[in-house]
């Protein structure tokens, strides 16, 4: 007599198996149809990366408690933990090296922070930026899992129309400075998805930092 082959449970059936609202996670399950093997209680940005509403959500959106009405986020929403950022870099072999600079021409109020020309390289390609910390790290060298965290967060925001972009991070529509933010936040993350690759772009965005 043969073994009774288990039936493979179906991809919803997996994701109820994570502590999450069962409505928003078949809603998660057939927007991105992607295994769930653990979840974590995310940000309201991780949570709109992770569903992808087709309108990006403002600050319009938020009710008091704190849901989001575009996006369906709640205060105690979770999402798959499929992977971290750090493990993508390891997992696509993003490598990066640094060199020490006087200033970064792209930070205002910078002048007490350790300044890093970096160079991040993937797959033959390069990309080359100055990076900041504070004096609290101690003169320590930035990561390449710290830079793309920081890339990671503009490319969020970084196919925003201007006035739209700086009504939800708060800037000044008419401010001239502001607008020069936002030009080089849309450059770096132009540059950014060249380094990484269009078939990658998405788990990048997707991969949460540890």
């Amino acid at each position: 007599m043969g073994e009774t082959v288990k039936k493979k449970p179906s991809l919803l059936e997996v994701a109820k198996s994570v502590p999450m609202n069962p409505s928003r996670m078949e809603v998660l399950v057939v927007t991105r149809a992607r295994k769930v093997p653990v979840g974590y209680k995310a940000t309201h940005h991780e949570y709109q990366r992770y569903v992808r509403p087709v309108m990006p959500c403002t600050a319009a959106h938020m009710t008091f408690g704190g849901k989001c009405l575009n996006c369906g986020y709640e205060p105690d929403a979770y999402v798959p933990n499929e992977h971290t950022l750090a493990g993508f870099v390891a997992e696509h072999r993003i490598t990066m090296t640094t060199a020490r600079a006087d200033s970064n021409p792209n930070m205002d109020g910078s002048q007490n922070m350790d300044h890093w020309h970096v160079t991040l390289k993937h797959a033959g390609r390069r990309m080359t930026l100055v990076f900041s910390k504070g004096h609290g790290h101690n003169g320590a060298e930035p990561t390449a899992t710290e830079v793309l965290a920081c890339i990671q967060g503009d490319a969020t925001y970084g196919d925003m129309p201007f006035e739209e972009w700086a009504r939800d991070l708060g800037y000044d529509i008419d401010s001239r400075k502001a607008e020069r933010t936002h030009n080089a936040v849309v450059r770096q993350t132009e540059r950014a998805r060249k380094l990484i690759g269009d078939v990658l772009w998405t788990d990048f965005l997707d991969a949460r930092e540890d």
